[in-house]
């Protein structure tokens, strides 16, 4: 809205997922053009595998040494400082950003000061790098329920097939 010059550089997608963006990545290459260097911003599901599957699934799409912005990478400091000022008992925890940001193999950005809660992971790395990340990220537990469990083995199977 305050610079509608730039909006032909970027796209917001909801309602989707990013294994069902890259999926259809045939449709998002003809909006964007994802050859350019470009940014991603994923503020998505925060439990763990959500955000290890969402960074696969946006790295693939786009070019080596771009950027993807994390927000929430501290949601569990935020969440704790608010229940101790409110007095309410904690959520369970979600360190799916936080994990990523903390294993992630290549450069990257840890916020500070009001940006705290945010982080950026650049995509200077190897397919062996994201590999080995993915095989770390794996051995945490999983913050998702059963039923949730299927759907996030279905995306990782048919990411591993696009590499291919």
């Amino acid at each position: 809205m305050n610079y509608p010059s730039l909006t032909k550089y970027w796209k917001l997608n909801v309602e989707v997922t990013s294994p069902e963006i890259v999926l259809n990545s045939f449709q998002l290459k003809h909006e964007i053009m994802v050859t350019e260097p470009g940014l991603a911003f994923i503020d998505a599901n925060h439990m763990h595998p959500w955000p290890c599957i969402d960074t696969i699934s946006i790295s693939q799409l786009l070019p080596k040494d771009c950027w993807i912005l994390l927000q929430d990478t501290q949601v569990m400091e935020r969440w704790l400082a608010n229940c101790v000022e409110f007095g309410v008992p904690s959520p369970k925890p979600c360190r799916g950003v936080n994990l990523v940001t903390t294993l992630w193999p290549g450069s990257k950005i840890v916020g500070w000061d009001m940006c705290y809660n945010m982080g950026a992971i650049k995509l200077d790395v190897t397919d062996q790098d994201i590999q080995k990340f993915v095989e770390q990220a794996i051995k945490y537990p999983l913050e998702i329920g059963h039923n949730q469990r299927d759907e996030c083995m279905k995306y990782i199977s048919l990411l591993e097939t696009i590499k291919q």
